[in-house]
């Protein structure tokens, strides 16, 4: 799985690309705009896992993304990623939850920490989505009993 940052700095984004890169270990790509994120995300198809989109131009910039990346991924037939708006954070709480409805993650640039979480968490729920195993542990007996549940359990 990829993940695509999209900063319209490109030194800016290079780095916190790399960032990622160095704290998940996953490839990481960069596009300087929303036009060039949607032609990355042509050509990388089903590997794109994971969008992270700055926003330079306000909240509406970043509805009209989502929108955009849904459309494509339904009119090309891929899968279509998570995505991570990061926000100056001077957003209404109604811009927020026009974001989670639509899908997309919503948090404040500048926590590099809590980027890397939010990506992390974003992977492991792809991993799950995709039908990899899940294990459970029950421990309400006298012996844990283990259970492998997997796409179709």
């Amino acid at each position: 799985m990829k993940i695509l940052l999209v900063d319209p700095i490109p030194a800016a984004g290079a780095a916190i690309a790399g960032s990622l890169r160095d704290a998940i270990r996953h490839e990481t790509l960069h596009a300087t705009s929303s036009d060039s994120a949607l032609k990355v995300l042509e050509v990388q198809k089903d590997s794109i896992g994971i969008i992270v989109k700055f926003l330079d131009y306000g909240p509406e910039d970043g509805i009209s993304f989502i929108q955009e990346v849904h459309e494509f991924s339904r009119i090309a037939a891929i899968r279509c990623p998570k995505v991570v708006l990061l926000t100056p954070g001077d957003l209404s709480a109604s811009y927020e939850s026009r974001f989670r409805s639509s899908g997309a993650e919503c948090i404040v640039y500048g926590y590099p920490k809590q980027l890397r979480a939010t990506v992390k968490r974003l992977m492991f729920e792809s991993r799950c989505e995709n039908g990899k195993s899940t294990i459970v542990v029950d421990r309400r007996g006298g012996i844990p009993q283990f259970y492998v549940l997997g796409p179709a359990t």
